[in-house]
């Protein structure tokens, strides 16, 4: 397909009124739509493709994802990275006898909606404008979706031999937090996930929430974590470390949260990571200009309540989209600290590859600016086999309790069971 010149496409104010992503992302039929969500009335759709770029598994190049950015500047560019482009120096601890997805997917939005409240904007063709219709909704189907039966990776006895011998490793000095994750798989039953993502944003109300969909894979994503975020020279990570669950009573809620905020192991994994993205994005950086505006603040969403930080640096003049990923990427919170040593441990114990989960799902504006969450809280169905998969994880120090541990990875993916009726 000839590509149209960026010249052609403009804004063009709408008023449709406000409706859910999800019912607008069900009411579009293409191969490519992909959505990111910022907060409950503020999210950006953009949908048929005029130029993609697919990497396969262990062939990441940045050279490539560098050249396809540039040659697609003035256009809005939406896609997802794999956790398992990891860093050059642990890409090859990828499984090759376990399911794997592409290293990444882009793809040039032809038609993009951007919602800001009761204001929708769209930018595209006038013509494709002028048909855009009110979204369709089937909120009676997304409520009897199929039942799922996923399984658990790994069973709760050897899960608990596993942190303790992340511990022994810890006390020996090898690292300070490793992030270990465990998988539940099972039968991908219907490849059209609408139905699925609307239940995860249902579940979850996180601000960072996503969805992808390409012919290769779908990305559910009910994320609360902001990955990276670039506005004109300023680069923003937000961080998550440190989770409670939401009380069932305003008094026990308030008193959960208290506790969290006060939890000195909670705290020591957050500031550990804080650490470890300011190293990286000092790589980067303008001499002096990394700070950290926000130190383990409470935020409190559906189902958790989460400790995040935030920690920004003015990037160098002239840095490219891949030199910012190489030095930030994959994030802190899904690693641990060292990171190197972190990834390459985490790999040794974990007896999957990651792939999309622990990655990253976003968009890059036409100006250069972009924003991408933490793959996390999601699920991601691989059309390839018709298999589906759930990743959890979580940080494991000095202080963890293997049982709470394990306790913690139950209550991430209750949301997410809830949401499969598995």
């Amino acid at each position: 397909m000839a590509q149209l010149k960026p010249a052609h496409f403009k804004y063009h104010s709408i008023n449709l009124g406000h409706h859910s992503c999800h019912d607008w992302i069900n009411s579009i039929d293409s191969d490519y739509i992909s959505c990111l969500k910022k907060n409950d009335s503020e999210f950006i759709i953009g949908w048929d493709s005029l130029a993609s770029i697919t990497i396969p598994t262990c062939s990441y190049d940045a050279s490539l994802l560098d050249a396809f950015i540039n040659t697609n500047q003035g256009y809005y560019i939406f896609g997802f990275l794999s956790y398992d482009i990891k860093d050059v120096h642990t890409r090859e601890l990828i499984r090759k006898d376990k399911i794997t997805f592409p290293d990444l997917v882009l793809f040039v939005a032809k038609k993009v909606m951007i919602n800001k409240g009761q204001t929708v904007l769209f930018y595209g063709e006038k013509e494709d404008a002028q048909h855009l219709k009110k979204p369709k909704t089937n909120h009676a189907q997304d409520n009897t979706i199929t039942k799922y039966e996923l399984t658990r990776n790994i069973e709760k006895e050897t899960y608990l031999d596993h942190v303790q011998q992340i511990k022994e490793l810890i006390q020996n000095g090898d690292f300070y937090e490793l992030n270990y994750c465990i998988e539940y798989s099972g039968d991908l039953i219907n490849h059209n996930t609408n139905g699925l993502f609307n239940r995860l944003m249902e579940a979850t109300k996180a601000p960072f929430s996503a969805y992808f969909a390409s012919p290769t894979c779908n990305v559910l994503s009910g994320s609360p974590e902001r990955y990276i975020n670039r506005k004109r020279n300023t680069i923003m990570s937000q961080p998550i470390k440190g989770t409670a669950k939401r009380g069932n009573t305003p008094d026990a809620d308030q008193k959960i949260a208290q506790t969290l905020v006060n939890d000195e192991k909670e705290l020591a994994e957050n500031v550990m990571i804080v650490d470890l993205v300011r190293n990286d994005l000092s790589k980067i950086a303008q001499k002096d200009s990394v700070e950290v505006p926000e130190l383990c603040k409470l935020y409190s969403f559906k189902t958790v309540h989460q400790l995040i930080s935030t920690v920004q640096c003015r990037v160098k003049d002239n840095t490219s989209f891949s030199q910012i990923i190489d030095a930030t990427f994959p994030m802190g919170s899904m690693t641990g600290a060292p990171k190197i040593n972190a990834i390459k441990y985490a790999s040794a114990f974990e007896n999957f590859n990651r792939g999309i989960y622990s990655g990253t799902v976003g968009m890059i504006e036409p100006n250069g600016n972009f924003d991408f969450n933490v793959v996390i809280r999601s699920i991601v169905a691989n059309k390839k086999d018709s298999s589906l998969h759930v990743g959890i994880g979580g940080a494991i120090t000095i202080q963890s309790d293997p049982e709470k541990e394990f306790e913690e990875c139950n209550i991430k993916y209750e949301a997410i069971r809830k949401v499969l009726n598995a």
